[in-house]
């Protein structure tokens, strides 16, 4: 704990989900976002080498906890769950098996108000306020902490909302979408006045996701190679992602000259973005090339049994109150005796059905399990887009090149790293129905994104002690948490993955403020506080996800 009459350092982080130096480089070198810029000039700036995949559920936690996916347990969305029970089920912070920096800030003495920062629902019982993101099911949800503050909030700013209420009948309404997306980030900024001028903290963070959705849907209108490119409506909203962008800059100079000149603050962003042209149906792609196998039509023995197991499941719910069990079907018809790989997720995440892991495992682990990956690997590599020819996978990594920690078990096998314009999003259908809607030959089809993510996002930092105007930072993600503990002097722990960013400090500061390391970090408490989602709850989720194109 700090003493007493310590100092305490303020910091304020803004997260701007998913801004890209693609974009805003240029466009703050002419001059038109001038309040990025200036705190450019005033501190250090780079690119923040996302996650892998670059998803947002998987990144904010490793940015808030400084821990690989391995180590906090969010590998995506919608996870594959090993217990006995072949079934699915959507992720929330209950899956996050480490602290996140408001812990470690609270046990120092700092108060922590966190706001619609992803994979925070529900909320957490700490020293301030919590205000859930993305994942929380609806306003109506207990998605704010201390509960009594969510009457407060709504009484201020009564518009408040978590995330748009959108799909693609509000995208195309372009001029609803773009004016909805301003006004999402207008009512986020008017929630962090209130909280900033009215209530007492000492760490601040908030999320603003229009970026992220505004890239989603609109880069179409600026990009000729687009599919959906047409020169008319381009003509109108070939501008539209600056104005989202500028509307941010302008809640950035207004967050900025509100503080402190010693208050540190910081823009980070979970992920980039770029292009994306067409999808990859992976299952389907598995089951062309003899890795899945389907039992088809009515009369099969499996289709009895995986109907009464459906009805055992619904029973079990409704008698015993799991609320974990939602099958959504999707295993329902694979012929797992002669299936060694299959797809879920909203990225190329790829799980090998590996006996003794999996229910109905078939592939022996050792040199079997390293056979089927390189066979897999070997023939996507060669995936090839039918129309230009051009190569669609960049890379695939094995996942004991991308994770580790405690839960490294329940970390995909392969993931695909997807050449530019290319991604792959598992489609509602095979999640509602079963697999058994995939299509031969169905391998390539529209993506619901017009932008999607990519590795590289964006870190701005200014802070006492810290080099000005220097634009070459390479950072990690995993950097971000203990970068921001040092700062605060608070001790970091030394099992976390990532680093304190030292470099960005003059060699005077980091003397009179050497790290201090602390003993292993803590995990994250799993209880009545992380209850499971509800299945309304699970349901709402998963219409949110459908609607941002996570799920296809």
């Amino acid at each position: 704990m700090l003493p007493s009459d310590a100092k305490k350092n303020k910091t304020v982080i803004i997260g701007l989900d998913a801004a890209t130096f693609s974009l805003i480089a240029p466009w703050i070198e002419d001059g038109k976002l001038p309040n990025i810029k200036k705190l450019m000039d005033q501190g250090c700036s780079g690119v923040l080498t996302s996650t892998v995949p670059p998803l947002s559920p998987v990144a904010w936690t490793a940015l808030m906890t400084g821990m690989n996916p391995g180590n906090h347990g969010i590998f995506d969305f919608v996870e594959p769950v090993r217990d006995g029970f072949q079934k699915i089920r959507m992720s929330s912070r209950r899956d996050c098996k480490q602290n996140g920096i408001w812990n470690y800030l609270n046990h120092e003495g700092y108060k922590t108000i966190i706001v619609n920062v992803p994979m925070t629902f529900p909320p957490a019982q700490l020293d301030g306020i919590m205000i859930s993101g993305m994942d929380s099911p609806s306003i109506k949800s207990e998605f704010v902490y201390p509960p009594e503050f969510k009457e407060e909030l709504f009484k201020n700013v009564p518009e408040y909302m978590i995330d748009l209420p959108h799909g693609k009948k509000l995208e195309s309404k372009t001029d609803k979408y773009i004016a909805a997306l301003r006004d999402m980030i207008r009512i986020r900024l008017k929630a962090t006045h209130y909280m900033l001028d009215n209530k007492d903290w000492d760490f601040f963070m908030v999320v603003f996701m229009a970026a992220d959705r505004a890239q989603h849907g609109l880069w179409k209108f600026m990009d000729p190679g687009h599919p959906e490119y047409t020169k008319k409506l381009a003509d109108n909203y070939q501008n539209a992602i600056l104005w989202v962008y500028q509307d941010l800059d302008n809640a950035v100079g207004e967050i900025v000259g509100r503080m402190d000149p010693e208050t540190t603050i910081a823009i980070v962003s979970d992920h980039g973005a770029d292009a994306v042209y067409k999808t990859v149906h992976l299952n389907t792609w598995l089951l062309d090339n003899g890795f899945l196998a389907l039992n088809r039509g009515a009369s099969s023995i499996v289709q009895p049994l995986l109907r009464l197991y459906d009805r055992s499941m619904d029973f079990l719910k409704e008698k015993m109150s799991i609320k974990d069990a939602q099958s959504y079907k999707f295993f329902n018809f694979i012929n797992w005796q002669n299936t060694k790989a299959y797809f879920i997720g909203s990225s190329g995440k790829l799980f090998i059905n590996l006996k003794g892991r999996e229910q109905y495992g078939v592939v022996e682990p050792g040199q079997e399990y390293e056979d089927t990956r390189n066979e897999i690997i070997e023939k996507l590599l060669r995936l090839k887009d039918p129309h230009t020819g051009k190569s669609v996978v960049s890379q695939i990594k094995k996942r004991e090149d991308i994770y580790k920690g405690d839960c490294y078990e329940q970390a995909p096998d392969l993931v695909i790293v997807w050449e530019k314009g290319y991604n792959s999003i598992i489609r509602l259908n095979e999640l509602k129905k079963g697999i058994g809607s995939c299509k031969r030959g169905d391998i390539f089809g529209p993506s619901l994104f017009s932008g999607d993510h990519i590795p590289e996002g964006i870190f701005i930092i200014k802070s006492p002690g810290i080099e000005k105007n220097r634009r070459d930072l390479q950072a990690n993600i995993i950097d971000i948490c203990p970068t921001l503990l040092y700062i605060m002097g608070v001790p970091v722990p030394r099992s976390m993955d990532g680093r304190v960013l030292q470099e960005l400090f003059k060699k005077a500061a980091i003397g009179e403020k050497p790290v201090i390391y602390a003993g292993d970090s803590k995990k994250g408490c799993v209880g009545p506080e992380a209850a499971e989602y509800s299945p309304e709850e699970e349901r709402e989720i998963e219409e949110r996800l459908r609607d941002l194109g996570y799920l296809s």
